[in-house]
This record gives structure tokens, C-alpha cells and sequence, in this order.
């Protein structure tokens, strides 16, 4: 219900904003008792359910609402969410340190994104594309990417853009092309 969305605007707000240490999973705490309580796992407040998560490292709790919300995505036929949730999973498959996946779901949300999506939404999944990639030595399909994505001139201001910059500066970073790392 309402209430559960305020909770869980709460808890991003303070992983976003770098509040207190555990806030942000205290704050999910009453939503997560059983599952995603009354969140319908196919909702934009079940992903920043998922992002809270992975932001405060809570991986294990992570895995498991991204596994229920990507079968909700995939059942409904959302291939939207499925690509969005794709985003979030290749970020948490990076940080349990499983490139290939982390690699793979994000080339999967980067294909849906092109064809579909705004300048912002595919800097997003580019951002964890590149990423992965580049952790791999996949240098120049890392560097296919970024193109794409930068092609799309992803607006500046936005989180979505500073993560596909950062994300190609560790590429360049790897490529040993550092003044380009530095405009970055």
C-alpha cells in the first residue's frame, strides 16, 4: 500500500543521500517481512526495492527480490522490466563478482534500451555493460558500447550519465588512454 511505497522512498533516499550505515535496509525491514509484502513485484517500487539493496550491500537480499521481480517481468511479458531489472542484476552480479552474468545482463537491457528507450536509460545500461567488460579485458566490445551509448548524448546532471562516464573512464582507464580518462 502507500504506506509500503513511503517506506521504501525512504530507504533509497537514505542510501542515495549516504544516511546513517543500515538505515536504508532498516527501512525495508517492514516491507521485506514477507517477500515484498503488498508490492507488486512487477512495479517501479519493487526496482527501488532491488537498488536499495544493492547500494547497501545487502547482495544476498538482493539476489533474491531480483530473481522474484525478474519471473514476476518474464511471466507478465513486461520485456521493459525485464530490461530495467536486467540493469539492476548486472550491477548485482558485479559485486558478487560474476562478470559473465554481470556482463550479459547488461547487454541484454543495453539491446532492449537502443531500440526503445531514452538517451538516459541507455547510459544507465551501458554504465554496467562497460563495466562488466572492461573487468573482463573485453576492451573493444566495452568500447562498442560506449559508443552507442554515447551516440544517444545522454543529458548531463543526471546519475545515469555520471555512471556511463565513470564506467567509460574505467575503460579508458584500462585502455591506457588517460587523457581521455581525465575528460571523463
Amino acid at each position: 500500500g502507500t504506506s509500503s511505497r513511503w517506506q521504501v522512498q525512504a530507504a533509497l533516499s537514505s542510501v542515495l543521500t549516504a544516511g546513517p550505515a543500515g538505515d536504508g535496509p532498516k527501512r525495508l525491514a517492514p516491507v521485506l517481512a514477507a517477500g515484498l509484502g503488498d508490492i507488486p513485484p512487477d512495479s517501479l517500487t519493487a526496482a527501488y526495492v532491488l537498488l536499495t539493496l544493492i547500494w547497501a550491500d545487502e547482495l544476498a537480499s538482493a539476489q533474491e527480490i531480483c530473481d522474484t521481480v525478474l519471473a514476476a517481468a518474464r511471466q507478465r511479458g513486461s520485456m521493459s522490466m525485464v530490461a530495467h531489472t536486467s540493469c539492476s542484476r548486472s550491477m548485482l552480479m558485479r559485486r558478487l563478482g560474476h562478470l559473465e552474468y554481470a556482463a550479459a545482463d547488461g547487454r541484454l537491457a543495453l539491446d532492449f534500451k537502443l531500440r526503445t528507450s531514452p538517451p538516459l536509460a541507455v547510459a544507465w545500461a551501458a554504465a554496467f555493460c562497460i563495466d562488466a567488460l572492461t573487468c573482463l579485458g573485453r576492451f573493444e566490445e566495452a568500447e562498442e558500447v560506449a559508443s552507442a551509448a554515447a551516440r544517444q548524448t545522454p543529458p548531463e546532471g543526471w546519475i545515469h550519465t555520471v555512471m556511463f562516464r565513470q564506467a567509460r573512464a574505467g575503460l579508458r582507464a584500462a585502455q591506457r588512454r588517460y587523457d581521455e580518462t581525465l575528460d571523463d
